[in-house]
């Protein structure tokens, strides 16, 4: 049986083998408050890009700090709390204008994030089509090349490994070098967001 929570987090543990010819990788995390709002992470690891995930994940008092930034509660942080805002802050996550803290990537209200994903709705199910198109290819080919004995975690794999590498980390590494994407800025967090209720 694998763990399915990792530092109370929902987790699918994949190990893969070191690939010299590897484009990159990519992580998705949600780390949720206690009232249900959350942060959205998805680190897309290409040319060296340094992914933020586990800053969050090892401390879930971040997380609930950033949020009460996101809804304008920071009147009640103590010194400990400031300390981090002041990190957030150097990190890039965070600007001060005069007295005020905001977060420096989207906030969305579960209304407006349901809107949001209504408007790319067509665009996200043509690129989920050809995504299940390779992912079968890809079972396929590994289905064929794994034992006996572990044939049911290779049908149940290579749906996530086409998610990383075909789905999310290719189609950002040739924007890259197509000049259609702007390399990320070290303090740049290009695919995170709030959900607040």
């Amino acid at each position: 049986m694998y763990p399915t929570k990792y530092l109370g987090i929902e987790a699918f543990p994949i190990v893969v083998e070191h690939n010299p010819n590897s484009i990159g990788g990519a992580s998705i995390l949600t780390p949720h408050n206690k009232n249900g709002d959350y942060l959205f992470y998805m680190g897309i690891h290409i040319n060296g890009l340094n992914p933020i995930g586990n800053y969050f994940i090892f401390s879930p008092n971040r997380v609930d700090l950033m949020l009460n930034i996101a809804k304008g509660k920071t009147d009640c942080f103590n010194e400990n709390d400031k300390v981090e805002a002041a990190e957030f802050i150097k990190r890039g996550f965070v600007k001060k204008t005069e007295n005020e803290l905001s977060l420096k990537f989207p906030i969305f209200t579960d209304r407006q994030y349901k809107d949001l994903l209504y408007l790319i709705d067509d665009t996200a199910s043509a690129i989920a089509e050809k995504t299940q198109e390779m992912v079968k290819l890809t079972t396929d080919i590994l289905v064929q090349h794994t034992p006996v004995s572990m044939k049911k975690e290779a049908e149940n794999m290579g749906w996530i490994i086409m998610f990383i590498d075909g789905a999310v980390v290719a189609p950002t590494k040739i924007m890259l070098e197509k000049g259609m994407l702007h390399p990320f800025a070290d303090n740049s967090y290009t695919a995170v967001h709030a959900v607040i209720s």
